[in-house]
């Protein structure tokens, strides 16, 4: 991190360079962009979107950069950073503003590289780690579904989860005992639920959480939390019971934000 601010500070140009401004920006290509704001960084790393204008300040505020991908310690999943750089407020709004970068955030994302060899939660065996590598840094990642989670573990244990549930309401049978709600946030009856369930792909899964004593009457319980994009999103909740294979109930609806979004 502090290598990378390191970057962006020796990036900032000298009083002979044209100010960054959102104008500016949207002339160069991607690759300029990641140049200009974080220097030889900028040749490890995919520009991947500029922050929008707000109503009435159209000054750059963020851009926001992706990491070429590397082997996780899971085979069939890649991992990579979010990189945000935000912007010092300036006191002028117009998109000829200049401005400096101020802050930068890091965030873990993954992707699943080959969601079958995922599952099989495993560490890459020897000689399969270069492979791993090399097919992760081949893959664009602007052009790939993104997984936030907290380790590539959760990412595969979200993963067999999901391929759990599909494969049951392929069958026509529930997992677990179902709660379901419609993309309105209606009560749905336990068959629509299967269809629904039955569709779902492991490539629209961009979220997965692991949370222990996740339901506080019973602290003995630990809960997974799936993210999943289906047209609007779909969020997965599975409850086990500490030691269980199979959950004691599972709840899938909308994501509460994004309905009352819409």
């Amino acid at each position: 991190m502090l290598g990378l601010l390191a970057a962006i500070a020796a990036a900032a140009p000298g009083p002979a360079a044209p100010p960054l401004t959102r104008g500016s920006v949207e002339r160069m290509s991607p690759e300029e962009v990641a140049t200009r704001v974080l220097g030889e960084m900028g040749s490890a790393v995919y520009t991947w979107r500029v922050g929008e204008a707000r109503p009435g300040d159209e000054a750059l505020r963020q851009i926001d950069f992706l990491s070429r991908p590397r082997g996780s310690y899971r085979a069939g999943v890649c991992e990579l950073d979010w990189l945000a750089v935000s912007f010092d407020p300036v006191p002028t709004r117009g998109r000829d503003a200049p401005v400096r970068p101020s802050r930068l955030q890091q965030y873990d994302f993954y992707l699943v590289r080959d969601a079958e060899l995922a599952r099989e939660d495993r560490a890459p065996e020897e000689g399969e780690q270069a492979k791993l590598e090399l097919a992760c840094a081949q893959v664009d990642p602007r052009n790939e579904t993104l997984v936030t989670a907290s380790t590539a573990f959760a990412v595969v244990d979200g993963l067999q989860f999901l391929g759990d549930l599909t494969a049951a309401a392929k069958a026509k049978r529930a997992l677990a005992p179902l709660e379901c709600s419609d993309e309105q946030g209606m009560a749905s009856s336990e068959a629509d639920c299967l269809q629904r369930l039955a569709g779902l792909k492991p490539r629209d899964m961009y979220g997965a959480t692991l949370e222990s004593g996740c339901a506080p009457e019973e602290p003995d319980t630990y809960c997974r939390t799936l993210h999943i994009h289906s047209g609007r999103t779909i969020v997965i909740r599975g409850e086990w019971k500490r030691g269980a294979s199979k959950p004691s109930k599972v709840t899938v609806g909308p994501d509460l934000e994004e309905l009352i979004g819409h």
